[in-house]
């Protein structure tokens, strides 16, 4: 193991650090947006509502969401993301959760499928390997008991 081996185990080990705070940064902030969300209050007294309530506002008025370039929208779609993965509400008042969704279903059924196809194939090739074998041992068969008296 040199140098190298230990600087990607270390970015490796602090990916992974990263990772598991965003996970429960998300899964902090998930009840506020969820508050937020359905809170009918105008001056509701908790400021995490306030601020998810300022998000949410931004994401319907910024330009920038559409080509992907805010920061801010970004950070609150990854939020629904982290929600839309364990909701089970068919109609969630959560913005982009049904999108998200819909569109995990899609790659799931196209991952899915995949695997379908894959399969399709090893039982096509196994087959064709069944033949040949049969074939081959027809044919050794044949060579072994000699030409047919005619």
């Amino acid at each position: 193991m040199g140098p190298d081996d230990l600087i990607k185990g270390q970015d490796a080990a602090t990916a992974q650090k990263a990772a598991e705070t965003r996970q429960q940064s998300a899964q902090r902030s998930i009840p506020s947006l969820l508050h937020a969300v359905q809170c009918r209050t105008s001056n509701c007294a908790l400021p995490s509502c306030q601020k998810m309530k300022r998000a949410l506002q931004h994401t319907t008025v910024c330009k920038g969401n559409t080509s992907g370039g805010c920061r801010r929208c970004k950070k609150l779609i990854a939020l629904c993301r982290d929600h839309a993965l364990h909701c089970q509400e068919d109609k969630c008042p959560v913005p982009f959760c049904a999108n998200i969704k819909q569109t995990m279903q899609q790659h799931l059924l196209q991952q899915k499928l995949q695997e379908l196809q894959k399969l399709q194939v090893l039982v096509a090739r196994q087959r064709l390997q069944q033949r040949v074998y049969r074939i081959q041992r027809m044919a050794r068969m044949r060579a072994v008991s000699g030409p047919a008296a005619g």
